[in-house]
């Protein structure tokens, strides 16, 4: 084996220094790189040595193309605004069909999949983000029946769904008010280093605040937090939490727990309008509630994934 890996290391180079210009080898290129291309081509060279090929190199590289040729007569824009209509997320469709595409191309040229103990990392993004993988595993089987060539991983799918969300939805509009500007500075930088997926905004005074609120500039998603010392000032607003001078971790780890929420909050109502809604008999228990609506829900058209991920998001607010 250390001698046919070592003949085909040197066969490999030689190799691809005769067809590196080659139109095919050219445009395989712009989907991976020398590195990935030479590891195929000493597999190839190994293979030979042990009579395991029935099909020459230069053939192989040509079905890459066809396979290359079919994705992009694949209209994946249409497909997706289509698939789209029954969801409502807010995606930049242009930017995920064109990410989508160069990483089915990648995957045709090299393919690559995630490792086992990722799955525990893409459990957590599926419940913060349970549409978006309900739908990421819909376009995936989509993908699936008309490109059989290859495996489609939806949580691929589902990763460059969230990374194509539409920036307004990417962060909540987090809103501290603090006089002190030692303190505020302080917890400017705390907030940066351990609160995710939140667009800090730090106000000094109560007319700055008020003007803010009275003239509907707060967004549709947004936390206000105010140093406690300071609450009595603000009246006839909706205050989400009160600290303390310097945030503790107790502190930052509440205001995560909020943001969460209100993305999840938000994705819930951007993907069910009112018709979707209905009235049901309220019992003690919220969980008993919510269940029953999501029955009825389910006969308007939600899924049993969807439900499970939308409960399971609302046990961990």
């Amino acid at each position: 084996m250390n001698i046919d890996t070592y003949e085909a290391k040197k066969n490999s180079y030689l190799y691809l220094e005769n067809i590196r210009h080659t139109k095919i080898v050219e445009r395989i290129l712009r989907y991976e790189t020398e590195t990935q291309l030479c590891l195929q081509i000493q597999a190839y060279y190994i293979c030979l040595a042990n009579n395991l090929l029935s099909i020459d190199f230069q053939v192989y590289l040509e079905q890459k193309l066809n396979k290359l040729d079919k994705i992009e007569k694949f209209k994946l824009i249409k497909i997706l605004s289509k698939m789209n209509h029954s969801y409502n997320i807010d995606l930049d469709i242009e930017i995920y069909a064109t990410t989508i595409e160069q990483h089915l191309k990648r995957t045709i040229v090299f393919p690559s999949y995630f490792e086992g103990d990722m799955n525990e990392q893409f459990e957590k993004m599926r419940i913060k983000y349970p549409f978006i993988f309900e739908f990421a595993e819909g376009i995936a089987e989509e993908l699936q029946h008309f490109l059989s060539i290859l495996y489609i991983d939806g949580q691929f799918v589902a990763l460059y769904m969230i990374n194509a969300l539409k920036h307004e939805n990417n962060s909540v509009d987090l809103i501290m008010y603090e006089e002190r500007y030692s303190i505020s500075n302080i917890n400017n930088k705390l907030i940066e280093a351990q609160v995710k997926n939140a667009k800090l905004r730090v106000i000094h005074s109560k007319d700055e605040l008020s003007n803010i609120s009275n003239s509907n500039k707060l967004d549709k998603i947004s936390v206000i937090i105010i140093d406690s010392n300071q609450a009595t000032k603000m009246k006839n607003l909706d205050i989400d939490y009160l600290f303390e001078g310097i945030l503790s971790n107790e502190d930052l780890q509440s205001i995560q727990i909020m943001i969460d929420s209100k993305k999840i909050s938000h994705e819930i109502q951007a993907s069910l309008g009112e018709e979707d809604f209905t009235c049901v008999t309220v019992k003690s228990n919220f969980m008993d509630t919510l269940s029953d609506g999501l029955e009825v829900l389910k006969r308007n058209g939600l899924t049993n994934n969807q439900i499970d991920a939308i409960k399971k998001a609302r046990r961990s607010w």
